[in-house]
């Protein structure tokens, strides 16, 4: 707003300040157990998808680290940590279960679908896009990817919003390039991905229509052969059943995957999000590697003996691990 043009210097000097407060009070003093590890709390029923979440004050709501602090935790010495990560694993259980060929096709031929959705989003050809600056192609394929997401997590089409970074001057250069859309636009750009991916939106409202329909009982059954029952009523039951699919799923692959790695001593010591990270001597790394990949590789024939691939990174700091 105009009347706050004078002041916004310094709002920006406030925000930016509270950030830095945050990092000092919660992440920067962190009280290790006596052999110096860190050791976060693990809430094992902790979410309704079957996910992990960690608990608890600094140190232990890991999965809350900001990046610029995950260079203070390193490995023992002599070891390094591995890291191998899924790719793009929510898109890819959305595309199986939605049967969305478009999205199949391009994960089939190695393409990236970040890409694929940001020509269907905005109308582009290949060739379109290719004589794009190079700012506008990394703020098109950003606003694809939090699309995607967006609708993984339950949204609608229409109304998936980009996240926010910290405006200040001195933090402007860490904010990835973005598009700036009117309402109609968004608007207009949902309704060209939904004509392509109309498998997506179909699928959709038959799932809801399968727990919340006439004579229905309110009952998800997953592929897995879980059941979770949503109490809520349809309109706030709706975004949670949505996102329930593809987390639930990933959730059980990525569980299945730990307790066979543990079975044959593979000595884990994080899993964040779509990444397991395991600590091992120097000398064992590139093994390491191989069996993290052979194994979380693997087939699931719960979803149609798909392989989901993964990639790897090894790093004597937690912040090597990009």
């Amino acid at each position: 707003r105009k009347r706050d043009g004078p002041f916004r210097s310094r709002l920006h000097d406030l925000f930016h300040r509270s950030r830095l407060q945050t990092i000092l009070e919660r992440y920067l003093v962190v009280e290790g157990d006596d052999d110096k590890r860190v050791r976060p709390t693990i809430k094992l029923g902790g979410t309704e998808t079957g996910r992990f979440a960690y608990a608890g004050g600094p140190g232990e709501a890991i999965q809350q680290w900001p990046a610029e602090v995950r260079g203070l935790i390193r490995a023992a010495p002599g070891c390094v940590f591995v890291a191998r990560d899924y790719s793009q694993l929510e898109a890819r259980i959305l595309a199986i279960l939605a049967q969305d060929s478009v999205s199949l096709a391009a994960f089939a031929e190695g393409r990236d679908v970040h890409l694929q959705n940001t020509l269907d989003l905005f109308g582009l050809s290949q060739q379109a896009f290719d004589q794009l600056p190079a700012s506008n192609k990394v703020a098109f394929r950003n606003y694809a990817k939090t699309f995607l997401y967006g609708l993984s997590y339950g949204g609608k089409a229409d109304s998936i919003k980009m996240k926010l970074f910290c405006p200040c001057e001195r933090c402007t250069h860490k904010a990835p390039p973005q598009v700036n859309l009117s309402k109609l636009e968004v608007v207009q750009a949902a309704a060209r991905w939904e004509r392509i991916h109309w498998p997506v939106t179909e699928w959709r409202a038959k799932l809801v229509d399968s727990v919340y329909g006439h004579g229905q009982d309110r009952t998800w059954t997953s592929p897995f052969g879980w059941r979770r029952r949503l109490w809520e009523p349809r309109p706030l039951g709706e975004r949670s059943l949505m996102n329930l699919p593809m987390q639930h799923c990933a959730s059980q692959i990525i569980n299945r995957v730990m307790v066979m790695l543990h079975a044959v001593g593979v000595p884990l010591v994080l899993q964040m999000h779509d990444e397991l990270v395991v600590e091992c001597p120097v000398e064992e790394a590139d093994e390491m590697n191989e069996l993290l990949k052979e194994v979380m590789e693997m087939k699931v024939p719960e979803l149609g003996d798909a392989v989901f691939p993964t990639s790897g990174a090894v790093g004597e700091r937690w912040s090597d691990l990009k």
